[in-house]
Formats: C-alpha cells, structure tokens, sequence
C-alpha cells in the first residue's frame, strides 16, 4: 500500500501548484481584506507580486458590484445564506489601469479556527467575449443580407409581373418608359437601403 505524502511535500506540491495554474487564484478573510493571490491573479488585474495582499478585495472590483457584494457577504455571515458561493458566475474585473473587463469566477468558503475564508478562481474571458461578441455581429450581419435579397426578390417578382401586365395589354411605349423609370428609380432606393445596412 502506497504511503501518503508528508506534509512538507503535499505543502510544496500544493504551492507549486498554485502558482503555476492557469486560473487566478485569490484569498480574502470576513473582512473582505486580500490575504493571498497567485502569479495568475496579478497578471489578471495588472498588480505586481504580493502588491493586493492586505488590500480591500473592492481594489479589483468595478463600483457597480460593491454594495452588492457587501450585503451579500453580511447575510452570509449573519445566515449562511449564499447566492454565488460554488457556481461559476459572469461579471466583470476591475484592472489596476482603471479598465473594466469580464471575468468568470467561482467562490469557495472555507471555515479555519473558527474563522471564515474565502477564496475565487478567476478567469479572464475578455477574449471569449470577443469572439462571442464577432459571432454576434457576423450572425445580425447575415440576418440583414437576407431580408435585403428578400425585398430585392419581391421587387424584382413584383416589377416583372408589372411589365407582363403591361406588355399583355398593349401599354404605349411612353407607358412603358415611364414603368422602366420608376423601377430604375426603385432600384435605386433599394441600393441605398443595402449600402446603409
């Protein structure tokens, strides 16, 4: 049977780990103070090693989440109520440069002595949702060339049962020039409407 590690070297795989993970890894304590981060975390939120440690965990989040993020800690203290803990939520980073970017996070309580942890793995997805964001464009780009070759396919259906009509009934030739100078005038409302969109 297979001996189980000493804890001198699960501590130094455990660590190695740590800072060689491709997720941000980041510790704060009840008080929302910033206890430890990975290699990964400062990368992320453009901070030098060990220069988050000891701040407020509000330093790498965007005004907007901080009154939530603090009644949501209050009531999990004071109830053990949590809506995000152990899920992976959307929502957005606060860079040192000022910049706001999107993240993907998922945070895990940890009871030590009596005292409560916290830790998030965190994910920089700017570039998914980049991506995301292409497809997105790219897909309304192509819904709106459809409905231009549709009205272009009823105008053209719609001006050739016109001229049949017109040629069937013996139209004058002024008629005529004059059906062909509205369509050419259709046609190009149409162009313009297919350069604007």
């Amino acid at each position: 049977m297979d001996q189980q590690p000493k804890p001198e070297l699960q501590n130094t795989l455990m660590r190695a780990a740590f800072n060689t993970v491709e997720e941000g890894i980041i510790s704060i304590d009840s008080q929302n103070q910033i206890l430890v981060t990975n290699p990964e975390i400062d990368k992320i939120f453009g901070y030098a090693p060990l220069e988050l440690v000891g701040k407020h965990i509000h330093v790498i989040m965007p005004e907007k989440y901080r009154h939530e993020h603090d009644t949501g800690m209050e009531r999990y203290l004071n109830t053990g109520v949590a809506h995000i803990l152990g899920v992976r939520v959307e929502v957005e980073g606060l860079h040192k440069n000022g910049r706001v970017f999107p993240i993907e996070l998922r945070i895990s309580p940890t009871t030590v002595a009596g005292a409560r942890y916290f830790t998030a793995a965190i994910r920089d997805i700017s570039e998914r949702k980049e991506n995301e964001q292409r497809m997105e464009d790219q897909k309304s780009r192509l819904e709106k060339q459809n409905q231009q070759l549709a009205r272009i396919h009823h105008f053209m259906l719609f001006t050739l049962d016109n001229m049949e009509n017109l040629v069937q009934h013996s139209a004058e030739p002024v008629e005529l020039r004059s059906y062909i100078a509205q369509v050419k005038e259709r046609f190009e409302e149409v162009q313009k409407l297919n350069n604007s969109g």
